[in-house]
């Protein structure tokens, strides 16, 4: 009878430690699962070049030609017209918000449609500054 029991103790550490290395590797599954999908989040506009081709200071004024090179790397960094700068993209409802900070404008926010990176360009959309001045943009993707 003890034999049995010091058997099935046995038994039951043996699963005990086979259940804590599945829940080990089930844990390091998720996370990596949920860095990954976080990359990719800030990854959409990784490697693409965009340029802001014209923009507006208010809805009464014409639009204002403009050459202003954005280049998009990874984690959020970006270079604007060669300085390295700073941008975020995030969900916002049925939309995006992209900022951008470091621009001619200064620090910009505006709210573009989910699909600009399949139509490649951001017509006519409102950014706004810390200080709520308003500049319409006019964005496009170059490479």
């Amino acid at each position: 009878m003890i034999l049995g029991m010091v058997v099935g103790t046995a038994l039951v550490n043996i699963k005990i430690e086979h259940m804590k290395s599945i829940l080990l590797l089930v844990s390091l599954l998720i996370l990596v699962a949920s860095c990954q999908k976080e990359t990719f989040k800030e990854d959409e506009l990784s490697g693409s070049t965009w340029e802001i081709w014209q923009y507006r200071e208010s809805a009464s004024s014409n639009p204002i030609p403009l050459n202003d090179t954005l280049i998009f790397s990874v984690d959020g960094d970006y270079t604007y017209n060669g300085y390295k700068q700073y941008y975020m993209l995030n969900d916002s409802g049925s939309e995006k918000k992209l900022s951008l900070y470091g621009t001619v404008f200064g620090d910009i926010s505006g709210n573009i449609s989910r699909d600009f990176n399949g139509y490649g360009e951001i017509v006519a959309k409102e950014f706004v500054t810390i200080n709520q001045s308003s500049y319409v943009l006019w964005i496009r993707r170059v490479e």
